[in-house]
């Protein structure tokens, strides 16, 4: 969102006084107010959201809710999630039907028999989605697939869009092109498997992936659920994120991997030992519960949680991602408002992601958000050895945060529910001993646990474009892919 998020918020919130059903206002609007954690004003605006969307489907396809921001909202369940995809997805394409492509290049790739194998994203930069896609470029067997990255974003001159170009076979910059001309390149490259890493996020390329230029198109890693697209053959999970038995939730064939579907580069980081907790402005004694999940991921219902958590924990304090004044500002009056004294709540503000893993090895516990909970940032904690709380949701982007800790060997952190969740939080308060035999697990698995293993993981999401390609060569129809654990496969199960 450009320009500053209180003035965002400032100038649209008389616009929307004028016209309180306006969608796009409220597209704007409710990300700003919740990324400045502004709960007096959220609840009346997902209210008036929710009425709108209750309109007729012919009306929301002029004015459409914003796919990515729709999951944030507590009372969307995973249908309405694919269902209004669906509608945004079907309005895209339906004036670019009679362009689709409907045959494609094939004699570059029969040449060496090699799948070519595109990944499309507009975040090959310091992002997290950059990320976490590193590694995968350099690990792909060369002899097997022919690996292109199709850039569609700045070029911001660090250190990861560097490696990213350096380690792939081909790097193409489409930074500023058109749909067609991205279309036109993917397709005159022959790419047979085009994995797109964007989804529902900002800058993404969905325009030029309804136009069909590659055979099988997948959705993978970047947003945490249906495209609804009816030009995205698969979506790629894991047990916990797509179960099978969720299959209505998502428009695209599942893809299921064996263990956990997220992609990181975490292997590349060392860890420097802690810096002391008086440099971080924690207490040295006190048990520090943390969150660095951004501010828009937090939520009155979840801090609720953690406020009843300190309450019956005197000796914690929770450590938080906050760099505005007014989320600080905001945040605070609402711990007050608990009853809580504000110094027990610790702000900390953004750092190098080295640094930031670093320091992240001072905390006791992360505790997870919700409805969409931590990502690349639970990925972090564990990596830093800090044992992550989770409840597992409904929703994918609910779920990712189980997905992680589970795959890092820590499937006793999942909950069920919030009573599980916020009982499990106080009781490892009163139980040091506990969280040291965590931590202790997470270092004794952080070689071997799948979470951290990018060569097998390269491996898996090979084995999948190759059963996807399979299918498409026996002219057969996207279907479920389930691939089963390396130990199963050798067992012939």
């Amino acid at each position: 969102m450009g320009g500053s998020t209180e003035l965002v918020a400032e100038l649209l919130c008389p616009a929307l006084e004028r016209d309180p059903g306006n969608i796009e206002i409220l597209n704007v609007l409710i990300p700003a107010v919740r990324t400045l954690c502004d709960w007096t004003m959220l609840p009346e605006l997902e209210r008036a959201l929710a009425a709108r969307l209750s309109t007729p489907e012919s009306l929301l396809r002029r004015q459409r809710p914003a796919q990515f921001d729709l999951m944030y909202l507590e009372s969307m369940s995973a249908t309405d999630l694919r269902r209004y995809a669906e509608l945004g997805t079907a309005a895209l394409a339906a004036p670019l039907e009679n362009k689709r492509l409907s045959t494609w290049p094939g004699a570059k790739a029969a040449a060496d028999g090699r799948i070519r194998v595109g990944y499309l994203l507009a975040d090959a930069r310091d992002h997290a989605n950059g990320f976490n896609s590193m590694l995968l470029y350099s690990l792909h067997d060369r002899s097997r697939f022919e690996v292109f990255v199709y850039s569609t974003g700045i070029n911001d001159g660090k250190e990861v869009r560097k490696r990213i170009e350096a380690d792939v076979e081909h790097f193409v910059d489409l930074n500023g092109q058109r749909d067609e001309a991205i279309v036109r390149r993917i397709a005159d490259d022959g790419i047979q498997v085009l994995v797109d890493l964007m989804g529902h996020t900002r800058d993404n390329s969905l325009g030029a992936l309804a136009l069909r230029p590659a055979p099988v198109q997948i959705n993978y890693l970047g947003y945490p659920g249906t495209s609804g697209a009816p030009f995205i053959d698969y979506i790629i999970g894991d047990p916990v994120v797509t179960p099978l038995e969720h299959a209505a939730h998502f428009s695209e064939a599942i893809i299921q991997l064996p263990h956990c579907y997220q992609a990181n580069n975490l292997s590349t980081y060392g860890l420097e030992p802690p810096p002391p907790r008086s440099e971080l402005g924690l207490p040295d004694e006190s048990f520090v519960f943390c969150c660095f999940n951004a501010a828009n991921k937090l939520t009155p219902g979840r801090f609720a949680s953690w406020m009843r958590i300190l309450d019956r924990s005197p000796d914690a304090v929770l450590w938080l991602l906050a760099t505005k004044s007014a989320v600080r500002d905001n945040l605070l009056e609402v711990v007050s408002a608990h009853g809580i004294a504000p110094e027990r709540v610790i702000f900390a503000a953004h750092q190098p992601r080295p640094e930031h893993l670093r320091r992240l090895q001072a905390a006791d516990l992360f505790l997870d958000t919700a409805p969409v909970g931590a990502h690349t940032t639970a990925t972090d904690a564990l990596w830093a050895g800090v044992p992550v709380l989770t409840v597992l949701g409904e929703t994918f982007a609910a779920r990712v945060t189980a997905s992680v800790v589970r795959a890092a060997g820590l499937g006793d952190m999942v909950m069920p529910d919030e009573a599980t969740y916020e009982a499990r939080a106080i009781d490892l308060v009163n139980r040091p001993g506990d969280v040291d035999t965590l931590k202790s697990r997470l270092r004794d698995a952080k070689a071997t646990c799948p979470l951290f293993d990018m060569p097998s993981r390269v491996c898996e999401l090979e084995a999948a474009y190759e059963a996807a390609w399979a299918r498409h060569l026996e002219g057969k129809p996207p279907a479920a892919i389930r691939l089963a654990p390396p130990e199963a496969q050798a067992l012939g199960t």
